[in-house]
This record gives C-alpha cells, structure tokens and sequence, in this order.
C-alpha cells in the first residue's frame, strides 16, 4: 500500500511543485537548497499534523497522498498523485 508523503517548504519559500523536485528530497543537498523535507509513512505524517498544530511554520507543509488516501484530513493543502508517481517518489 503506497504511504502518505508530505513536504514542509520554509517561510518565504516556494513550495515544491513538481515530481521531479519532490524526488530530490532525498539527497540531503536538495533538502538543503530547497529549505524543505520528506516525510513518508502514515506514523511520521500523524507526527507531523500534531506538531504543526503546537508550531505555526509547519502549517506551510503540504500533504501528497495516493488516490486511496485522497479523504485525509489536513490542516495543510492535500495533493492527490497517481499510484504510479507516488510509487517513484
């Protein structure tokens, strides 16, 4: 079953759009160009809607979700992708 992704983009930043620049969240340079991180597994997303609750700037982030998860709850934008991509990611 394919996991929830989500992505913090920094205050003042552009959020990361494409595919392609979600991808690169892997290597820590990219983490480090973008001012930006991936967090994958349903566990690590749930963690990550409390503690946005508790910090302000992490309700910049932006939940990428499988078709199967497209009703989740969220107090930042939900982004639904297909299987296939979410699968690259």
């Amino acid at each position: 079953m394919p996991r929830p992704a989500s992505l913090r983009p920094a205050a003042g930043l552009r959020a990361v759009t494409t595919l392609d620049e979600l991808r690169k969240l892997h290597q820590k340079k990219h983490r480090e160009q973008q001012s930006a991180f991936l967090v994958e597994g349903e566990h690590l997303v749930l963690e990550l809607q409390k503690a946005a609750e508790r910090d302000p700037r992490l309700r910049a982030s932006e939940l990428y979700v499988s078709q199967e998860h497209a009703g989740w709850r969220a107090p930042f934008p939900v982004h639904v992708v297909g299987a296939r991509q979410m699968a690259q990611l």
